[in-house]
Parts: structure tokens; C-alpha cells; sequence
């Protein structure tokens, strides 16, 4: 009998168990079979936070570099190591790129791919796109899991719970201002996940009170600015007129600390040291349990002192009046805070240089502002003097406490339950956001679109109306219609909105101080409120995700290109027929001006029928899904190929696997006359290694629908960055030829500007320029007029149009009819992974001979 594990939850904590069973397998399983149901209503890999289907102004928080979902020889575990790339090394972008959430949801897509793909031939994993409601069973039977919409449970001989972020019902406060927003006809947004949000109520020019100063208010700031059409002209916001007016606050009163920009350096602090496995296993052993601030929080405040202080002494001891070793031995011995700041105060003379966390914590303690505007002035000097800061490497013990916390969360894990503020403070000193973005909050602040409330924001409902007011400006108040609660819902399994959760609680199950199932730390068991394990036995837990600690301080949180792999022959990825249908897709683009002939085309003295791109017979799978059925295409050198079709035919799947982004299942491409991520020998084809790949795609531009440009460089550093790194150009002759490609596509005068300053056709020429400046054979051009407005559509089709006329060869994916009838030599039809018509323009676009060729025509022209 075949053994049945259910898996709730299939996002980046599901793909991890699955990694793991696939990397423990031989030795977890006697070959006799195991079914794994995967259940969760959004896609796996991704899951909910982390899917396709969000804006893609929202950005990661952490660095491309520091995202890994593949275990090395750092990760304590028990189980084999399974190395794999990070997200900068999958997606082929700059380590240090703040990506945007859509392309990490795509890593994370075929990390879950590649999971299941290596699992052993008698492994089969089953995707239910429902929700889980209820767990039954008793610990002698298999357990019965039974879903949203289907008739019969599940029988599964072992539950796992692997869910991430939840809804939750309001709490007292939310309810009371969602009754009083309702009978005053307000508008009250709850704590909530931003990219579900809304956000249509908030009316332009309104002012809008917002709780919170994190991740979530970011979010809230990009959709509600960028995200309505403004723009950024250097250090200045070009306002559309659609945008509310945000007054934020929160308790700090200030937003969280940015991302730190600078690497480390010489030697890490030895951690943990006075926070470690020893004093984790005293706390557990402890029979009264312990206390977070009594217990906890002086052993943490001496190991973050303890990272600040080795970083200090080691690389600035001129700052310091002792030695490191006369030093490191006092504090060690220090019995409490009041001996241990005696030591600081007297071996480190300037308090700039001191760690306090207290102050940290309360940035804004006792500080006073005469009047609103005076305040706007001191906080926009705070968050500029941060980005200082945090940009500058003097400062460099910053980042050892970021290693530090780091440290510290590694070992609270094994707790559970110590409280919400642990976690507050750790993402407001280790998890805040990209330095870019608080330089746009800065110009927001400057341009009257977002005002500051100060610390110990307070919000009443009186008089009809919001009212926040707050300590940093004594008796001022600021009054609007509209409150926006920028956090997530805490965690709670009393009010949580998942019906599998809610049973579970009411069936007697515990909570932490956190709001989370309480479990057995040794097994995952689920406890009840006696520390017993439930009745139904189910072991659950959150199921941690392998990674790779930081080796620098960018760590954050998109339909960007993917990378997949077919799955080993013999294991299965079963997608269920209980699969919900897909939502409705945007209509397509129409042809903003009528045809014009094509015109005539300079072919750089390259021969008319030399064959630059040769497709032959290629297949691509992701699991059971076969995207690409045995294409055959040719592109001559010096040609412009327009492929066109339908969402989900393979388009952008094929220009990928010609510079190897997607390997091929079968089949081979050759770029002017060289295969591609392959060698031929003994009859047989070998991948190449990742530098020969790489090497290869130097001479294939690639330009992506969403840019991809590196946000803390100016526009001429992001063309010349890759000349100068892959090519070992002289760095002052890419410069040059750089400003020749930026006037080439009309943005001489944007050199020295910031990516987060252009309008999105302008960032589009930018990253065209960027992909010329390698002086490539080939370009790939994946939908690149998709993400801009319709008015910006034009400057780019302009630039493609120049491209063409000067004999660059290229391959375009796009929905622009009238463009493909203008420029192209060749119109490809792709539908259902196969080429079903191709030729020249008026014969593909005027008379096409196919039906299904027609069908689609007849809906986007």
C-alpha cells in the first residue's frame, strides 16, 4: 500500500519540505510508493506572496545574491546537501539588484520544479488548487483532510503544515473603526497583505492617514504614486494629479532603517557568543518556562554589544582607548548592563560609537517640533542621515549587529512563542528597504505627496471623521476621511480566516505568545492546551525553508522570465482536475498607428541568406505541462522575426531557450552557426560549463518587458557594467561608446540619472542600450512594450524601428500588430507550443491560411 503525506501550503515552505524529501529519499523510503498532496489555491513555489499575479513595482527587500532556496555545506541539517543557484545566478542579474517580487516568484516556481523533478520514479505529487478546511482522524487511523469543493477527503498517513502569512478576522480595534467608517461613510483599510489590497477608494488629492512605517507602507507608497502614473526626474516627483495625500506615523514615527550598501570585509565576529545552542537548552529546560524581557533580552543585548564592539575595535581601534583582548575579557566577565556601560563608556570615548539599542528602539524620544512643517524638515534630515549611514563603511559595526540579529533569530527559532516585539524590532533594524526606495520617500516628502505624523501616532474616530496626532508635535492634529492600516494582520489562530486553522483551534489546539500553532519542538506535533499532542496526532509545524545564511546585509522580499526544468523521468507532478480555472486575462493591445510599408534595411555587409538562429525540432516541458512541441524556425542574419500568439503558447519560453535561460528537453539551437549551451562529442550533446554560457550570451542581447536595470546605478553605469565586467572593456572606452548607444536611442541627457527617475519607455531604451552595448549578433526583444502605459508604447517601438532599419537581427515577442506589419521580415504564429503559420507580413497578418491563426487576429486587430 502506497504511503500518503499531505503537504497545506505550497509556497516557498512546501517546496523546501519537498526539496528535502527528495534530497533524504533514498534513505527515508523503501520503494514501496508515496502520493504527496500539495494543497493551496495559489501556484507552487511562489504560493500567495510571492505569485505572478502582482504588481511589478513591488519589489524584494533583500538582495539577488542573498536568495537561495538550495542548502551548501553551511546549513546545519542532517540530510545531504543539495547546492543550487541563488536568485542573481538563476535569473542572470546583478548580485546586488533589489528584484521585484514577481521574478523571485518565478525562481521560486522552478525551484519547486527541480524539486520534484529529482524525486525518486516512485514519488508522485498531486496539486490540489483549494483550501484545506478540517483535519479528522485519531492517532491509531490515517487522517482524513478534507477540502474547499470536494466531495471525498484525503487520506493521508502524515499532515504537514507549511503556511506562511494569513488573513485574519478584525480584532476589537479594527471592528470599531470598520463600524464607525461604515455609518460615517469613511474608508477604513485593515491590515492586509498591500498587493491585495483595494486601493481604488483612496481618491486623488484626499489626504489619508496611514498606521505604519515598514514593508507595507513602502508597498502602499509605490502603488499609490508610481503606481498611478507619477514619475521620478532626478531627485524630484513628477506628480500625475492621481495620488492621495499620505500623512503617515507609526510608534517609532519613523520608517525602517535602510538596507545596508556596502559589503563586508575582513573578519566576522566569532557568533554566537553569549547566545548560543547552551544557553537555548537552559531556557528549554527551564520547568516555569522563562520571560522575553527578563529572560531573553540581556543575553541578546550582550551578544548584539558583543558583534558591534569585535567589528569596532578590529577596524577602527584608533576610536577605542584599550585593547580588543583587554576589552573582550571585561565584557565577558560584566555581570549586568549598568557594569557593562561602565566598560563602553570608558574604553570607547565618543558615544556616536556606542550601541544603543534602547535609543534604537525610540528614535524619536523627547524630541519636540514647534510645528507640522518643522517636522517634516527633521525627518526627512533622520532618514537622509540614514541613508548616510547606512551607505557609508566607517560605519561598518552596523553591520556586524546586522550578523549579529541574524545570529540571535537562528537561535529564537528554537523557542516558538517569545512575543511580537522581537520581531518588530529585528525588521526595523535588519529587514527595511532599499536605500532607492527611501530616497523616493524623500522626494515625496518634498513634493507634498507624502507627510510625516511623528512617534506615538495615535488615531481617534470622532466628529465624522480620522484624527491622528501624535507626541513629536504637541496638540497638532491632522484630520481625513480615509485610514489605511499598513501591516499585515498579526498572526492568530482565534481569528485566523483559514478554516483549517480555525478547526484546529476550536478542536483544542494551542497558541503561542506569537499567535501560531503551538508544536512539540522535537517532532512538529500539534500541542493542545495542556502540551499535549492533539488527538488527531497530525504532525505540522512551520517547516523551515532551506537557506543559506546572508553573506551581506541586502535580504528582502514579478511575470519575469523563468528558468524550468523538466522533471526526471519516472516522478510525477500530477496538476488535479479539482484545479480552479484561471481568471480572466487582460485584452490585448491594439495597434496604435495604421501600417506603413517596411522599410529599407542596411544589411552591415552580412551575406542576404546567411542563418543566424537555428531552431531545430525543440521541446521544452515543466512537469507534465509540454510548452514547446518540436519548433522548427530559422532567422536570417540581419531579418526581424515577429512572433506572435496567445497568452501561454510558448512565446516567451522559446526566446529563452535560444540563449539558454531555459534549457531544452530536446531538440538543438545554434546562434550563427554555434550551438548553443552545448557541445557535441561522440555523437552525444554535454552542457557546457556556466562560464562558457555565459560567454555565449554576451553575444545574445536580451531586453526584458520589465527592465531589469540596476537601480543604485545611473543610466550610463547601467550600460556600461556589462562591457566593462564580461568584456574587460577599458572602462573609459565603454563610457564613450556607451554615451554613443544613449544618444542612439534619445537619452543623452539622462546619463547621470537614476532608473528610478525615467518614465518606463525611457528605462525600456535604457535597458536596450544596455543590451547593445555588448555589441551582440542577435537581440531578444520578450514583449518589451507590455509593461508601459499606452502613450509610452511609441518611444520604444521608435527605437526597435531604428534597430531594424540598421540590419540588427532580432527576434521580438510582442502584441503589437501593427508594429510586426511595419517592421518584420518574418511573422511567426506559436499557439499551443507549435508554430502554425509563418511567413511574411501581409501573407501572415492579411491572408493567413490557418484557422486558429484567424481566430486570433480577429480579437486583437
Amino acid at each position: 500500500m502506497r504511503s500518503t503525506l499531505v503537504i497545506v501550503g505550497a509556497g516557498p515552505r512546501g517546496t523546501g519540505l519537498i526539496e528535502r524529501i527528495a534530497a533524504n529519499a533514498p534513505e527515508l523510503y523503501d520503494g514501496s510508493g508515496l502520493d504527496i498532496h500539495l494543497v493551496d489555491p495559489y501556484p507552487p513555489g511562489g504560493g500567495r506572496i510571492w505569485r505572478q499575479a502582482q504588481s511589478p513595482l513591488l519589489w524584494m527587500n533583500s538582495h539577488a545574491e542573498d536568495v537561495t532556496m538550495f542548502t551548501d555545506e553551511t546549513v546545519a541539517m542532517a540530510g545531504p546537501v543539495r547546492e543550487g543557484p541563488t536568485l542573481h545566478e538563476w535569473a542572470g542579474v546583478q548580485g546586488r539588484l533589489f528584484a521585484d517580487r514577481r521574478l523571485q516568484g518565478d525562481y521560486l516556481s522552478w525551484v519547486h520544479e527541480q524539486a520534484v523533478a529529482a524525486l525518486p520514479d516512485t514519488v508522485t505529487v498531486h496539486h490540489h488548487a483549494r483550501r484545506a478546511l478540517r483535519v479528522e482522524g485519531t492517532p491509531e487511523g490515517r487522517q482524513q483532510v478534507w477540502l474547499d469543493g470536494r466531495p471525498r477527503p484525503l487520506l493521508a498517513d502524515l499532515v504537514v503544515l507549511t503556511l506562511g502569512h494569513l488573513d485574519a478576522e478584525l480584532d476589537p480595534e479594527q471592528t470599531a473603526l470598520a463600524a464607525y467608517a461604515d455609518t460615517h461613510g469613511l474608508v477604513h483599510l485593515p491590515p492586509d497583505f498591500t498587493a491585495d489590497s483595494d486601493l481604488s477608494a483612496l481618491r486623488a488629492g484626499e489626504p489619508v492617514l496611514v498606521r505604519g512605517f515598514g514593508l507595507a507602507f513602502v508597498d502602499l507608497m509605490v502603488l499609490l504614486t508610481e503606481g498611478r502614473g507619477g514619475r521620478w526626474d532626478g531627485d524630484s516627483y513628477l506628480p500625475s494629479g492621481r495620488e492621495p495625500v499620505l500623512y503617515v506615523g507609526s510608534r517609532r514615527g519613523v520608517p525602517y532603517h535602510s538596507k545596508i550598501g556596502y559589503d563586508w570585509t575582513g573578519e566576522r565576529p566569532p557568533l554566537p557568543r553569549f547566545f548560543g545552542p547552551a544557553q537555548i537548552d537552559e531556557l528549554l529546560a527551564r520547568p516555569d518556562g522563562f520571560d522575553f524581557r527578563a529572560d531573553i533580552w540581556p543575553a541578546v543585548e550582550k551578544e548584539l554589544g558583543f558583534a558591534h564592539y569585535h567589528r569596532l575595535f578590529g577596524v577602527h581601534p584608533e576610536r577605542t582607548s584599550v585593547a580588543w583582548d583587554v576589552f573582550e575579557a571585561k565584557y565577558a566577565a560584566a555581570e549586568g548592563p549598568a557594569e557593562r556601560d561602565a566598560l563602553i563608556a570608558s574604553a570607547v570615548p565618543d558615544p556616536a560609537d556606542r550601541l544603543d539599542l534602547t535609543a534604537l528602539d525610540h528614535p524619536l524620544e523627547g524630541v519636540r517640533y514647534g510645528s507640522f512643517e518643522e517636522l517634516q524638515d527633521g525627518l526627512r534630515a533622520y532618514v537622509e542621515a540614514d541613508l548616510s549611514r547606512r551607505h557609508d563603511p566607517d560605519h561598518s559595526p552596523d553591520l556586524a549587529v546586522f550578523l549579529g540579529l541574524l545570529s540571535v533569530y537562528g537561535q529564537l527559532i528554537r523557542l516558538g512563542g517569545i512575543g511580537p516585539w522581537w520581531h518588530g524590532f529585528f525588521s526595523y533594524l535588519a529587514s527595511g528597504p532599499p536605500g532607492p526606495r527611501l530616497r523616493q520617500l524623500l522626494a515625496l516628502s518634498r513634493a507634498g505627496v507624502v507627510k510625516f505624523l511623528g512617534a506615538d501616532t495615535v488615531v481617534t474616530a470622532e466628529d465624522g471623521v480620522f484624527r491622528a496626532s501624535s507626541a513629536s508635535v504637541p496638540g497638532a492634529a491632522v484630520e481625513a476621511r480615509a485610514l489605511v492600516e499598513a501591516r499585515l494582520p498579526e498572526p492568530t489562530l482565534g481569528r485566523a480566516r483559514d478554516g483549517l486553522l480555525r478547526a484546529l483551534h476550536a478542536d483544542g489546539a494551542a497558541e503561542t505568545p506569537d499567535g501560531l500553532l503551538r508544536v512539540d519542538p522535537a517532532d512538529g506535533r500539534v500541542l493542545d492546551r495542556d502540551g499535549r499532542p492533539t488527538p488527531g496526532g497530525s504532525p505540522s509545524g512551520r517547516t523551515p525553508t532551506p537557506a543559506r545564511p546572508a553573506p551581506s546585509p541586502g535580504r528582502a522580499p514579478a511575470d519575469p522570465p523563468s528558468g524550468r526544468t523538466t522533471r526526471r523521468p519516472g516522478s510525477s507532478w500530477s496538476s488535479c482536475a479539482d484545479r480552479a480555472p484561471p481568471g480572466p486575462r487582460e485584452p490585448p493591445r491594439r495597434p496604435s498607428a495604421p501600417p506603413t510599408p517596411p522599410p529599407f534595411r542596411l544589411l552591415r555587409g552580412v551575406p542576404a541568406m546567411s542563418v543566424m538562429v537555428d531552431i531545430r525540432s525543440v521541446h521544452k516541458s515543466y512537469g507534465t505541462l509540454d510548452v514547446l512541441k518540436g519548433v522548427d524556425l530559422q532567422v536570417r542574419a540581419g531579418e526581424v522575426t515577429v512572433v506572435l500568439g496567445p497568452s501561454g503558447s510558448g512565446k516567451s519560453t522559446l526566446l529563452r531557450t535560444v540563449n539558454h535561460l531555459e534549457k531544452v528537453d530536446r531538440g538543438t539551437i545554434s546562434v550563427d552557426g554555434e550551438l548553443i549551451g552545448y557541445r557535441r562529442s561522440g555523437g552525444k550533446l554535454h552542457e557546457l560549463p556556466e562560464r562558457d554560457v555565459l560567454r555565449q550570451r554576451t553575444r545574445i542581447g536580451f531586453v526584458f518587458q520589465n527592465f531589469h536595470l540596476f537601480p543604485h546605478l545611473t543610466v550610463l553605469e547601467n550600460v556600461v557594467e556589462a562591457p566593462v565586467n564580461a568584456r574587460r572593456r577599458p572602462r573609459g572606452e565603454a563610457e564613450a561608446h556607451a554615451r554613443r548607444l544613449l544618444d542612439r536611442v534619445g537619452l543623452a541627457d539622462k546619463a547621470d540619472a537614476y532608473p528610478r527617475r525615467l518614465s518606463g519607455g525611457q528605462q525600456q531604451r535604457v535597458a536596450i542600450a544596455r543590451a547593445l552595448a555588448l555589441e551582440p549578433k542577435l537581440l531578444l526583444f520578450d514583449e518589451p512594450t507590455s509593461a508601459l502605459d499606452p502613450e509610452l508604447v511609441g518611444e520604444v517601438l521608435d527605437v526597435l524601428r531604428d534597430l531594424a532599419r540598421t540590419g540588427t537581427t532580432m527576434i521580438v515577442v510582442t502584441h503589437e500588430i501593427g508594429f510586426a506589419r511595419e517592421v518584420a521580415d518574418t511573422v511567426v504564429f506559436l499557439a499551443d507550443g507549435r508554430i502554425v503559420e509563418q511567413g511574411p507580413p501581409a501573407a501572415v497578418l492579411d491572408a493567413p491560411e490557418h484557422e486558429r491563426t484567424r481566430a486570433f487576429l480577429s480579437k486583437v486587430l
